[in-house]
């Protein structure tokens, strides 16, 4: 199993460094577990960019479905991130249930839809996001309750308006709109404003208000994580980067299609670092 999950570790560390990083500040025995439950993460997220076909996609969502339900036991065996997932399902213990949830919520990414409203944007960062969130606390030790829900809601949705707002520009070349077209509306843009490449005032006035969103999601869940078990908080410690993504992605006037929204590496160790300092205390 080793090679399974040295497998997962390597796959987050070369595809998500700043969960790699925040795994790092989990407990040792905790860690290969996390790594696993990334990895997964990462072989949904990833479907939209490999398949072209959105059939194609769903059909391998449902092949990971019925590995989690324990079918498929020779291919899984032999796909190191199946094993490592199915591990850290018996050694966790994790919920099925869960699991299914974010099979579900990642297969809204293999189309183009925008999201109608904030309310059900809000309902698919906790059904995705949030369930990582969820089940990488459990890992650490959480116990299932109204502290553990009041920390996962609001982190999940910070997450997903920092990276709406990051992803503003790639998404928009794609023809996808990465935030609530209620949010457009209020400021008279529509989605074909969105992909249309320019920095309308309507368009920056919309960003602007998915970025306030995300600070005060970001302000909730910093409070409620602080009131979770020193030993579980690491599940969150992505968290800590809400806020520098945000201001990075207002630079320029919150123009989106300037340029790319990038922060150096080290930025981002040093945010965490610094995070971990008062989060993890």
């Amino acid at each position: 199993m080793d090679d399974a999950f040295g497998y997962c570790q390597q796959q987050v560390k070369d595809n998500d460094r700043d969960r790699f990083l925040a795994a790092l500040f989990a407990a040792a025995d905790r860690r290969p577990l996390l790594y696993a439950l990334y990895a997964f993460d990462l072989e949904l997220t990833g479907l939209a960019g490999r398949l072209r076909e959105p059939l194609a996609g769903e059909m391998r969502l449902q092949w990971w479905r019925e590995v989690i339900e324990g079918a498929r036991t020779e291919e899984a065996a032999g796909h190191p991130v199946a094993r490592g997932l199915l591990a850290a399902v018996a050694q966790a213990p994790l919920s099925r249930d869960t699991l299914f949830g974010l099979l579900d919520a990642r297969a809204s990414g293999l189309y183009d839809d925008p999201i109608a409203s904030v309310a059900q944007f809000e309902v698919h960062a906790g059904a995705s996001t949030g369930s990582v969130l969820d089940l990488a606390a459990r890992i650490l030790g959480a116990d299932d309750g109204p502290a553990l829900n009041a920390a996962v809601a609001p982190a999940s949705i910070a997450i997903a308006c920092a990276d709406a707002a990051v992803r503003f520009a790639a998404e928009a070349s794609r023809g996808r709109v990465s935030v609530p077209l209620e949010i457009l509306a209020r400021h008279g843009a529509t989605a074909a404003e969105a992909t249309g490449g320019r920095a309308t005032p309507a368009i920056v006035a919309a960003l602007a208000d998915v970025r306030r969103l995300g600070l005060e999601y970001f302000e909730a869940a910093r409070l409620a994580i602080l009131q979770l078990p020193v030993a579980v908080r690491p599940a969150f410690l992505q968290v800590s980067l809400v806020p520098l993504f945000i201001a990075r992605a207002a630079r320029s006037g919150g123009d989106p299609f300037q340029a790319p929204v990038t922060i150096a590496p080290w930025r981002r160790q040093w945010a965490l670092w610094r995070a971990s300092r008062t989060w993890l205390r």
